[in-house]
């Protein structure tokens, strides 16, 4: 990474980053049929960026940018001595102009306007697709300290996974194989939040409310292969995937730096237009309370189940959570036990109900996810002057939305 500020306040900042992998797995069945499979493969992948932000104006502060991703990968696949290879690459171009808003100390906002060009070669071809994409973010601070307000919203894109468009037949036992469908096209994601927070010396109220909108949302699908007596897992895309939250929250300082509280419930809709039609309404809550008092500290959670369905049309239902922690600090020296959903045995449950094909996984992690104890006992070092370790590397008189404020 390079940083260079010029004289007349303006600033020009560039990096490059790399990555290379390599895999090799191995799966064996064994059955009525035997199936010995495995999958090798390497890749690379290179992003590069480049940022200049001009001087900055009275109300605004203008800037432009560049980004390139790139990603090649290429993969074999070997069952019962049988190989087929792929390859896929993966890159896209974004150009943006951006614009800081400093109107006055109540009025604050980002604005943003992206140009993609997005190439995708699963090994069918290349298909390059163009987009341009908008963002904005709009704060505004009530006078008197009645609370701030902000809006975002976006339009973002969602390509495939390499997996989802890698054609090559996979065995997964003798009634099951799957297949990359590479003719998916990329989504369009829609994003808007809006929420209001009110902070007090009591502690605070917040309001948020989310609404996001994917076209073309790409689901698992299973079609019957009676000629070989199977069914083939792949990916199609569908219609329109909705989600929709609305939550409130409190948080009260009981005793000021010592014994705090906070609640917050939670409405979700779901609505995903896949190979049909699933909705789901659903209300959670959590609570949680802390407490720090000469070295003693304890936390508790404490959340209700949820439930939910993603883009891809699983129906998703998660367990009920409760987890606590009590430690005592003292001088260097620090003691915790932890515990996640004591005595209990708890599941996450995944759901796919197509016409013709159903499918219910039940995930347990047992000492882990539910019945999970642990102590932990840790010192702390502390060498040479005291150091404040907040915001290092970070120059105030650069900082701006694109460099992670």
């Amino acid at each position: 990474m390079y940083d260079h500020m010029f004289k007349n306040k303006s600033m020009f900042r560039t990096s490059v980053a790399g990555s290379y992998f390599k895999t090799d797995i191995s799966r064996n069945y064994f059955g009525l049929e035997d199936i010995l499979s495995k999958t090798k493969g390497h890749g690379s992948s290179i992003s590069a960026m480049a940022l200049y932000s001009f001087k900055k104006r009275k109300y605004i502060t203008p800037g432009l940018g560049i980004r390139h991703y790139y990603n090649h990968t290429n993969s074999r696949y070997l069952e019962n001595g049988s190989t087929t290879p792929n390859t896929y690459v993966f890159q896209e171009t974004l150009l943006y102009a951006y614009m800081r808003l400093h109107i006055n100390q109540h009025f604050r906002g980002h604005i943003e306007l992206h140009g993609h060009r997005i190439s995708e070669n699963p090994g069918t071809g290349t298909d390059t697709e163009y987009k341009v994409t908008p963002f904005i973010y709009l704060g505004y601070s009530l006078p008197k300290n009645m609370g701030d307000f902000s809006l975002e919203a976006s339009m973002d894109n969602n390509s495939p996974q390499a997996g989802q468009v890698n054609a090559t037949e996979r065995r997964r036992d003798e009634f099951l194989m799957t297949a990359g469908n590479p003719y998916l096209r990329i989504s369009n994601i829609y994003n808007i939040e809006l929420s209001y927070r009110l902070n007090r010396k009591w502690g605070s109220i917040g309001i948020f409310s989310l609404y996001n909108n994917r076209n073309r949302a790409i689901y698992r699908n299973y079609i019957c292969d009676n000629e070989r007596d199977m069914f083939i897992e792949t990916y199609a895309n569908g219609g329109n995937f909705e989600h929709i939250t609305f939550n409130t929250s409190i948080q009260l300082r009981i005793i000021p730096n010592k014994l705090n509280f906070a609640a917050g419930i939670s409405y979700r809709h779901f609505k995903s237009r896949t190979f049909t039609l699933n909705e789901v309404n659903h209300v959670d809550a959590l609570i949680r309370a802390n407490y720090m008092n000469k070295g003693f500290v304890a936390d508790i959670e404490a959340g209700t189940p949820r439930r939910r369905i993603d883009a891809t049309g699983m129906y998703i239902k998660e367990p009920y959570k409760v987890n606590l922690t009590v430690g005592y600090n003292i001088n260097n020296w620090s003691f915790n036990f932890m515990t996640r959903n004591p005595f209990m045995k708890t599941y996450t449950e995944t759901i796919l109900n197509l016409p013709n094909y159903k499918t219910t996984d039940r995930t347990r992690n047992p000492k882990l996810s539910y019945d999970y104890f642990a102590v932990r006992i840790s010192y702390r070092f502390n060498y040479g002057k005291p150091h404040n370790f907040d915001n290092v590397g970070a120059d105030s008189k650069v900082k701006n939305y694109d460099l992670g404020e």
